[in-house]
């Protein structure tokens, strides 16, 4: 799981074939660009289904108390 922690961190950031130097530049680990795009537009997707679920809940009648923090 870590290693597609930083797959998709690096794939996010630039593009999947500069993923891959990255990839090699500081792990040493020779991963094909299209898994990286593979790894990271699974990730993605998966995000979205996510934001889909949270958007169906805000349809519910308000809150009995919200905590929040400002920085």
């Amino acid at each position: 799981m870590l290693l597609q922690r930083r797959i998709v961190d690096f794939g996010a950031d630039e593009s999947f074939s500069r993923a891959c130097e990255k990839m090699r530049e500081h792990y040493g680990v020779e991963i094909a660009e299209s898994s990286i795009r593979w790894i990271a537009e699974g990730h993605a997707e998966n995000m979205k289904e996510n934001e889909r679920l949270q958007t169906d809940i805000a349809d519910e009648d308000g809150v009995v108390c919200v905590i929040a923090e400002l920085g």
